[in-house]
C-alpha cells in the first residue's frame, strides 16, 4: 500500500521554541482571505485570529477561544493554507463533541477506548464537513479539489503523516483499518476504489460505502443564513449512529485482524530476541569456561537452560514454516531497509538544498542591505521591501531545513530499529497459509502470562498508531476532543495510583 505524506504543524515546546524569530512576513491581502475564510466558516466573527511564530503550528486555544496560524504553512502553500482554514472552521461549524450527541461520559470512554472506533468518525467527519464548506461557499471548492487530488494521485495511498509512516515502516504492514479510512476518502472524491485492494478491506468497503455516503450527505442544510445548533447537533447524531451502527461492525472486524497480525508479529520479535540473547549467552559461557570462572559458569548455565526453555515453542515448529518465516522476515527487513535508505538519502539532499539556499539569500541581503545605505525616496523603500522579502524567504529555507532534519533523524531511528533486530516487519501477506495456520497455534499454546504481555503489546502498538493518525484527521480547531488512547492509559495510571495511596 502506497502512503502520502501530509504536513501537519503542532505547537512546540523547550529550547526549540525558543529559538523560533519572532515574525516573519505575510502579505496584508493574503492574511485578510484567510482570517475571513476561519471566521466566516466557523460561523464565529468575534474569535481572535492570529498570526503565530514560524514552525510554531496551526491550532486552537480553547482558553481565549483563538486560531493560531502558522506563517510558513501559508507561505508554502497558500492555496492550501485556505483550504486548512476553511476545512477547521467547517469541523468548528458543525462536528460537535460526542457529549452534545447525548452520550455519557462514560458511553464516550467505552466507545473511543476501541482502537479505530475514534478513526472511523473522523475519517466520515472529513468529507461532510468538506462537502458542507463546498456547498455554503463554493469558493472554496477549487482548493478542496486540489488538495485531495494531491494525497490520491497515487493508487492505494494510505492518508499519513511522517509519524504513522514510521511506525508503519518498522510493523511491515499499514493496518488494515487505516487502508480502510483511505479508501472511504477516495470513493468519496474520485468515486472509485484503488485497482487492487486487500481482500478483507475490500469486502468491508463493499457492504459499508453506501452507509458511509448516507453519513456523509447527512449535513446541516448550508444554505441558511444562520445555522440551527439543533440542526447541527441531529444531522451529528445521525451520522455518528450510522457509523456506529452499520459500518462500526465491519471496521471492527479489520481492527481484529490487525490486532491477530500484530501480535503474531510481537511474538515473532520476542522469539527472535531470544535467539539472539540465547546467542550472546552462549558466547560468555565460552569466555567463562575459558578463564576458569565456575560460579559465572552456573550462572549462564541456568540461563541458557531458561532461554532453551522459552524458545522451546518456536523450535517445536515444522522445519518447513521456520525456513519460511526467516526467508520472509529477511526479506521483509531487507526491503524495508532499502526503502529507508533511499529516504534517507532523499532527506540528505534535501537538506544540503535548503542549506544552500540561504547562504545564497544571505548574500543577496547583505548586497541590498549596502545599496539601500545610500539610496533615497522610493527606491529605499523598494531595496527595504526586497530585503524583508529576502529575509522572509530565508527563515522559510531554514525551517524547511529543521524540518527535513527532523524527519531524517526518524527515518534513521525507524533503520536502527529493524537493523539491530528491535522492530521486524511482518510480512503476513507473503506467508502461506499453512504458515499463517502453525503461528495461531502457537501463540495460543504461549503461558498465559507471555499469551497476555503479548496482547497488551500488540493493542498499544495499534493504539499509538490510532492517535498519531487521527492527529491529521481529527479537527483541530474543536475545544473539546474524546481522549486519546494516550491520555486514556495515563488517566487509568493516575487513577490506580490515587487508588493505592487511597487504600494505604
Amino acid at each position: 500500500m502506497e502512503r502520502f505524506e501530509t504536513k501537519q504543524y503542532f505547537p512546540e515546546k523547550g529550547k526549540e521554541a525558543e529559538k523560533k524569530p519572532e515574525k516573519i512576513e505575510i502579505p496584508k491581502k493574503d492574511w485578510q482571505t484567510l482570517e475571513i475564510i476561519a471566521k466566516r466558516v466557523g460561523g464565529d466573527f468575534g474569535m481572535k485570529v492570529k498570526l503565530g511564530q514560524p514552525g510554531g503550528g496551526s491550532f486552537f486555544n480553547p482558553e481565549d477561544g483563538s486560531i493560531t496560524f502558522d506563517p510558513l504553512q501559508i507561505r508554502e502553500n497558500l492555496e492550501q493554507a485556505k483550504f486548512v482554514a476553511g476545512h477547521e472552521g467547517s469541523h468548528r461549524a458543525i462536528t460537535p463533541h460526542p457529549k452534545e450527541l447525548g452520550l455519557s461520559s462514560e458511553k464516550i470512554r467505552e466507545f473511543y477506548s476501541q482502537i479505530g472506533f475514534g478513526y472511523l468518525q473522523n475519517i466520515i467527519e472529513d468529507p461532510a464537513v468538506n462537502d458542507w464548506m463546498e456547498k455554503r461557499f463554493p469558493g472554496l471548492k477549487p482548493y478542496t479539489e486540489k488538495t485531495y487530488d494531491q494525497q490520491l494521485k497515487e493508487e492505494n495511498a494510505v492518508l499519513s503523516t511522517p509519524e504513522t509512516q514510521k511506525i508503519a515502516s518498522q510493523l511491515g504492514y499499514w493496518p488494515k483499518f487505516a487502508q480502510y479510512g483511505s479508501e472511504i476518502i477516495r470513493h468519496w472524491h474520485q468515486k472509485r476504489f484503488s485497482q487492487t485492494l486487500d481482500p478483507a478491506v475490500e469486502k468491508a468497503l463493499k457492504r459499508t460505502i453506501d452507509y458511509a455516503h448516507e453519513s456523509i450527505r447527512t449535513i446541516p442544510d448550508p444554505q441558511k443564513i444562520v445555522q440551527d445548533k439543533k440542526e447541527i447537533v441531529s444531522t451529528a447524531q445521525k451520522r455518528f449512529e450510522n457509523n456506529t451502527d452499520y459500518i462500526w461492525p465491519e471496521v471492527k472486524k479489520l481492527v481484529e485482524m490487525d490486532l491477530n497480525t500484530e501480535e503474531n508479529r510481537q511474538m515473532l520479535k520476542d522469539f527472535q530476541q531470544m535467539q539472539k540473547e540465547l546467542g550472546q549467552k552462549k558466547q560468555e559461557m565460552k569466555q567463562a569456561q575459558k578463564e576458569g570462572n565456575k560460579q559465572r559458569q552456573e550462572e549462564l548455565q541456568k540461563e541458557i537452560e531458561g532461554l532453551g526453555k522459552e524458545l522451546d515453542p518456536f523450535n517445536g515448529l515444522p522445519e518447513d514454516v521456520k525456513k519460511e518465516l526467516q526467508e520472509q522476515i529477511n526479506k521483509a527487513a531487507r526491503g524495508a531497509a532499502e526503502q529507508l535508505n533511499k529516504e534517507i538519502e532523499e532527506k540528505q539532499k534535501q537538506i544540503e538544498e535548503a542549506k544552500q539556499k540561504p547562504e545564497e539569500l544571505e548574500k543577496e541581503i547583505k548586497d541590498l542591505e549596502e545599496k539601500a545605505k545610500s539610496a533615497q525616496g522610493k527606491e529605499k523603500e523598494e531595496l527595504e521591501k526586497q530585503i524583508q522579502e529576502k529575509k522572509t524567504e530565508k527563515l522559510s529555507q531554514e525551517m524547511k531545513q529543521q524540518q527535513a532534519e527532523k524527519e531524517l533523524k526518524d527515518i534513521q531511528d525507524a533503520l536502527d530499529n529493524i537493523q539491530s533486530g528491535q522492530e521486524i516487519p511482518y510480512p503476513e501477506d507473503k506467508l502461506s497459509d499453512k504458515t499463517k495456520q502453525e503461528l495461531e497455534k502457537l501463540f495460543n499454546k504461549l503461558p498465559r502470562q507471555k499469551y497476555q504481555e503479548l496482547q497488551d503489546k500488540s493493542k498499544k502498538q495499534l493504539e499509538d498508531f490510532e492517535d498519531a493518525i487521527n492527529k491529521e484527521s481529527e479537527g483541530k480547531l474543536n475545544k473539546d476532543k474524546p481522549e486519546s488512547h494516550q491520555e486514556r492509559r495515563e488517566r487509568e495510571t493516575e487513577e490506580r495510583e490515587t487508588e493505592k495511596k487511597e487504600k494505604k
